[in-house]
């Protein structure tokens, strides 16, 4: 099912409509529509906890808020990248400076953490 037809198919649900209803006007059974949409709404969000604002905001920015597609876009694998912007392991030098390159930030600005004071 596209985006849209599980917003219309959850839009129907809460207007009343059985997942059969909605099933036949979308062209799906209705236990696919129901296992879809709520696979939709309790899936696991991107709201992971980076410890590095100016990095979470240009994830969420340019990257649609994936820490995957980040990784990609810095040929690092998502596991590396993940430990490192939770703060399991240090920034190494090469990872910072492939995020400089990709960000046009400071190293100063890619690794204040939140609450910290960063001179502009």
């Amino acid at each position: 099912m596209t985006n849209g037809e599980l917003i219309c198919a959850a839009t129907m649900r809460i207007e009343g409509s059985s997942w059969a209803e909605i099933g036949k006007s979308l062209s799906y059974d209705p236990a696919h529509v129901c296992k879809a949409v709520q696979a939709h709404i309790f899936r696991r969000g991107n709201s992971t906890a980076v410890i590095y604002p100016r990095i979470r905001a240009f994830i969420d920015e340019e990257c649609g808020g994936s820490i995957a597609r980040f990784a990609r876009t810095m040929g690092c694998t998502r596991q590396y990248v993940y430990s490192a912007l939770v703060g399991e392991c240090t920034l190494s030098p090469a990872l910072v400076a492939r995020m400089q390159t990709l960000t046009g930030l400071a190293e100063q600005e890619l690794k204040a953490r939140e609450g910290s004071h960063v001179p502009m």
